[in-house]
């Protein structure tokens, strides 16, 4: 008997990641979430260098940014609850001096600039279609950093501008291999319809982009969690957020699928090696414990010189 829905994707690419490759995530905190791992697992990771973003044009905006290194300036931010902010950046860069918000912006943006001309593949993690514009300047946010909703209107984007938001930002880095996909976690407060329409709206953009373009792949993070998984088990106790279980699952697969063999097996020797380095002692100063650290020093100097770290 099967428990679980069998799938089965390939990539329509023949280039994988492999130990010295630089990758580049921007999205939802499912981005964040894969992004994380590969950071533990020892790889050269660029994430989200605006924060946390939700929409595609806010995401397509912040990417031009650090793309072409565009500097932010203090007329860029707005002053509320006596922070300042700006609306296509995530609330940790606030802060009530003006000056240090521009300056951790310009250096996140300069840095992110730098991960993208390194980098062989960039993914891409859609959240939602709905996006929010201010009334003040008719512009799409990314963060709304709660303001009054009187000063927003809401929409849902079509597929035209999602496309159209990304279609030269792509012909833009024809040397990188884009990964896209939409992110499994639901809009619950705004209603399971109106959710479900919002991903189905970025799964054709995505869809439309992936034909355009021969370096833009769809990955199926949101199928995985939504059609094979299956299953409220898989979700953290808001029922919306997948768990660690889940995340591991997709990660799983995303080795499996986009790695090198020699990448999977940089992962494999690492991981041991980590775990000793995260052993802790009973008693630190026994004989034993000071053997097992000569052998972790030892196993971590030989893993490094293995792959030239």
């Amino acid at each position: 008997m099967n428990w679980v829905l069998p799938f089965d994707w390939n990539p329509q690419t023949d280039r994988k990641i492999i130990p010295s490759s630089h990758l580049f995530f921007m999205g939802s905190c499912f981005a964040e979430n894969i992004a994380h791992i590969l950071l533990k697992d020892r790889f050269h990771v660029g994430l989200n260098p605006f924060g946390i973003l939700y929409n595609p044009v806010s995401m397509a905006k912040s990417f031009e940014y650090c793309l072409h290194k565009t500097q932010f300036e203090e007329n860029n931010l707005f002053h509320f609850n006596e922070l300042w902010h700006s609306e296509l950046h995530h609330s940790s860069f606030s802060d009530m001096n003006k000056e240090l918000v521009v300056e951790k912006i310009n250096t996140a943006i300069s840095e992110a600039h730098r991960h993208i001309q390194q980098c062989d593949f960039i993914f891409l993690t859609f959240g939602t279609a709905k996006v929010f514009c201010s009334k003040k300047t008719n512009q799409i946010v990314g963060n709304c950093h709660k303001r009054p909703a009187a000063d927003f209107s809401e929409r849902v984007l079509d597929v035209g501008e999602i496309a159209e938001a990304w279609a030269n930002l792509f012909s833009l880095c024809p040397d990188k291999v884009f990964y896209v996909s939409i992110s499994p976690v639901r809009y619950v407060r705004e209603g399971l319809v109106e959710s479900n329409h919002s991903k189905a709206v970025l799964r054709v953009a995505l869809m439309q982009l992936a034909e355009r373009f021969p370096n833009v792949h769809y990955f199926p993070a949101y199928e995985l969690i939504t059609d094979v998984l299956r299953d409220y088990r898989f979700y953290a106790n808001d029922l919306v957020h997948p768990n660690q279980q889940a995340i591991d699952f997709v990660y799983d697969f995303f080795m499996d699928k986009l790695f090198d063999p020699l990448a999977k097996d940089y992962v494999k020797e690492w991981r041991k090696v980590d775990a000793m380095l995260n052993h802790k002692a009973l008693n630190p100063t026994s004989a034993q414990w000071n053997e097992f650290e000569k052998k972790r020093n030892l196993s971590l100097t030989a893993f490094k010189q293995k792959w030239n770290l």
